[in-house]
This record gives C-alpha cells, structure tokens and sequence, in this order.
C-alpha cells in the first residue's frame, strides 16, 4: 500500500513528499513513532543540522501540507477502493492506517464466536438482519455468505488481485489481516479446505524481518483453492518449523515432518523437511515458483500431503502476477524502505538477511543511483535469496566505501577493508578490497553469471570479514532463462 502509494506520479514527482512519507512509514513500522516530531523529521528526513529552527524554516510543515493533500487526491482517485487508507490527522506527523473492512469483518466473525451453537438456529434471524445492515454500510469490502471456519467465507476482495492486477498474500492460520513493516498486506486465512489453525507463542524467527508471519499456520492435511484470473504467475510459499528442533516443545529434529505439495494434481515440492530446509528451526524458508497458471475454472489447487506421520503445514502463501519461464528480477537495497531508480525500477527494502547491521549515509556519492546507495549493511552477514530451482541466475553487487579512505570518517585508504564473498560455498570473491578498485563515494558493480541455486532453491550469499567488516550497498539477481 506505502509502495503503490510512492509509485504514483503526484507522490513520486515531489522528492519532499517521498521523502517525507518514506520516513513517517519506516519509523511506524520500525515501533519509533513516538519520535516523529518537527525536529527530528527536519534532522532526520531533510538532512537539516542540529541547530534547525523551525521557525525560520517551515520545510516540514510545508511537506506535510502536501503530503495531506497528495494523499486525499489520491483516495478520491486510483486509491479509492483501497481496503486500507493511510492518513496523517493535522497536527501530527503520525501515520494513522485505517483499515475500512475491519467492521463488517469484526462484527460478524464476533457475532459468530459469541453465540453457542445451540443458539445459533434461533439467532440466525437477528444474524441476517445484522449482515445486511453491514454490506449495506461496508459492502465495497467483503461480503460473508458462510461460517468462517470454513476458509471459503470471505469472497476475494478487489485488492486482493483476484482479476491478476495485483499480489493475493494469505496469512495461514491467522483470522486477522495485517500488514508487515514493509508496508504489504497479508489477508487473513481463507480459500482452505481441511487442517486447522495454529498459534505459537512470540519468538525471534531467524532469516525474516517479519517473523509474526512464521508464528501462525494451517496444520494437517488440507488444501488451498484460490480464485485467480487466467495468466502467469509466480508463488512464494512461507514455512518455519516452530514444534520441532531442540529449542521447541516437540523436541526431535530433521526428519520430524516431510511432506509434498501438489499444484493443480502436479507435484510442485515432491517431499519437504522444513526443519531441514531452512537450515535450523525457528527458521523462516521460502519456496519460489514461476510459471504458475490457474485451472480452466480460474482456481490454484495447492494441496499439501503427509509423507511420513507428521502433519503438512505452511505459514504464508503469495501468488504474485509473474513472467512465463522467469522469476522476477529479485532487487534488494539495504534500505528500510523501497527505493525506485532512475529507470523506475523498484529496489525492495532489505530482507532475506541473518547478520551484519544496516546503516545510513550521508548521500554525498560522487555520480551514479544515489538513492541505493544511501544505506549499506556491513559485518559478518547472510542474505539467503530465494529463487525457483530450474533456472542459472546473474547476481549483480552494488558496493561503494563510504567510511574509509582519505578523507572519510574511517581514514586511510586501501587495505581498511577487506573480505570474500561466497555463493552457494563457491568464492565469488576473495580478499576483496574496495578501495583498491576505485575511490571512496565511486559505486562499483560485480556482475556473476551463470550461477545455480542450492537444492533448497537459493542463492545463499556470505558476507565474510577478513580486515574489518564486510559491507554491501544493493543486490539484484536476475533468472537468464530467454524469455
């Protein structure tokens, strides 16, 4: 929703407004709203000094004013049918996410968990009475037909791509929708038949920024229909192991569940280990799969099948409008939020790492896409880059020393920072030093070809320090299948 909301040309025209509504998003997100005041954002957002006197320099104030503006535009124009608005009340900088569907959505589901069974014959009239009131109040959201527990008892709404203009994301398990710290909305479980919900606990998830996605999934054997405009997609299926492994009630370990996964009658994953797949419990995985096509009827069939005696599960499921024979390029900046390039292309923000830290830049590069190369992540770090398995990849390195040389806060020059970089086991590059190949503030590119996934289905990336931190400023990994 932030995403859509940037791309449109009002907002993306007005480098004030983005970057105004970048960092009120990012620090909502990131739990530091309560530090979203004139001062900080001027310091922060507009880069002003310490000294910032607000009364003599309105820039906050003023983009603010415009981002209010943009925004109303907006939900009067494409954005109207927008489950959920953004909003920034006057006098705060905020952001207020209202979500329209949550009544009708609340009120029944409340209506259906608090009357007893016993009950329900006699208070079906009062039941009826109270959902026509609801569509008729809320109907541009969602229209309920059946019980909830069902799966098939929330039609799909217009953001839910079901025309194929846009992404379905399924929360599995979970009965209320969300939206992660990169601003995407994950809907609450629906389209099932079989298994049953699961919650764990809060725990840390290894390998994600969002690990309350990993602590809700469906469980057993079940499947999932869901409804999809014909074309070519591309599916992401979510798993973390949360019952099995050492520090996780059912104890064991690898080979504690394995399962399959069957895409319309055709075998998508023949046998799974997700303890064993992701490396670890409590470890997020993620599957890619491209050239995904519904049934002549318009549906995705993704039946999940016991192998051994465990139970199937899965976490989240994203069906994505894709290319035929390609994955989607795969951009990454280290950002906390998305940055779009000078082509219009979106670099999504940073995921898919374990390790290292993130930091931000001055921005005073010498040439070339500033806006990647605000931020870097640096350390002894990992990205584990999902990608489909039958297809040889290009991965291309964005880096520039900022912190070394002379000049730079770090001083010196050549031989500051050293370190390799590992794909897959296999040394891209070995005692790597940036400043050797080019001056502080000049972007370098490390382009590899032909590069194959592990049997899991990724590009595991391995940052590793020999003098000093490793350091990278943006990945982009791009599937060489011709088109």
């Amino acid at each position: 929703m932030v995403e859509a909301l940037l791309a449109w040309p009002p907002i993306a025209r007005s480098p004030g407004v983005v970057r105004l509504l970048r960092h009120i998003t990012d620090s909502h997100f990131a739990g530091r709203s309560d530090e979203l005041k004139e001062y900080s954002i001027a310091v922060d957002a507009f880069g002003r000094s310490p000294g910032f006197d607000s009364k003599r320099d309105s820039v906050v104030r003023v983009e603010a004013h415009r981002l209010r503006k943009a925004l109303k535009l907006y939900y009067e124009g494409p954005g109207a049918n927008s489950p959920v608005r953004l909003e920034l009340p006057p006098g705060s900088y905020v952001p207020v996410f209202r979500h329209l569907d949550q009544p009708l959505k609340a009120a029944l589901f409340s209506w259906w968990r608090a009357v007893p069974r016993r009950r329900v014959a006699a208070s079906a009239g009062v039941a009826v009475a109270a959902a026509a009131m609801a569509v008729f109040l809320y109907a541009p959201s969602y229209f309920l037909y059946s019980p909830p527990q069902t799966g098939e008892a929330i039609q799909p709404a217009l953001s839910e791509g079901s025309g194929g203009s846009a992404a379905i994301r399924i929360n599995c398990g979970s009965e209320h929708d969300r939206i992660d710290s990169l601003g995407q909305t994950w809907l609450s479980d629906r389209y099932y038949t079989g298994g049953k919900a699961v919650s764990e606990k809060p725990r840390g998830i290894r390998n994600t920024s969002g690990p309350e996605l990993y602590l809700q999934r469906r469980e057993g054997e079940f499947e999932y229909s869901i409804p999809l405009a014909q074309g070519v997609y591309q599916l992401h299926l979510h798993f973390a192991e949360t019952q099995y492994g050492p520090d996780n009630p059912g104890r064991g370990g690898e080979n504690s569940r394995v399962f399959s996964v069957l895409a319309n009658g055709e075998a998508l994953i023949p046998g799974i280990d997700v303890l064993s797949d992701a490396g670890g419990s409590n470890t997020a995985t993620v599957r890619v799969f491209k050239d995904i096509r519904p049934t002549s009827e318009g549906r995705l069939r993704l039946t999940f099948r016991a192998l051994k005696w465990e139970k199937p599960i899965v976490n989240a499921i994203e069906v994505i409008p894709g290319l035929p024979r390609r994955i989607l390029p795969v951009r990454i900046t280290t950002a906390a939020h998305d940055v779009r390039d000078s082509s219009g292309r979106v670099w999504q923000a940073d995921r898919h790492f374990s390790g290292g830290l993130a930091v931000q830049h001055r921005g005073d590069l010498e040439s070339g896409e500033r806006e990647l190369f605000l931020s870097s992540r640096f350390g002894h770090f990992t990205y584990t880059i999902p990608v489909a398995l039958d297809s040889t990849y290009t991965l291309r390195l964005l880096f520039s020393e900022q912190h070394f040389g002379p000049g730079r806060p770090g001083g010196a020059g050549v031989g500051r920072r050293i370190f390799h970089v590992f794909c897959n086991g296999e040394a891209l590059l070995r005692d790597f030093d940036l400043l050797a190949e080019a001056p502080p503030l000049r972007p370098i590119t490390k382009v590899f070809r032909g590069l194959s996934p592990s049997a899991q289905s990724k590009l595991v990336l391995q940052f590793v320090p020999v003098k000093n931190y490793a350091t990278v400023n943006a990945i982009e990994v791009l599937d060489e299948t011709p088109p």
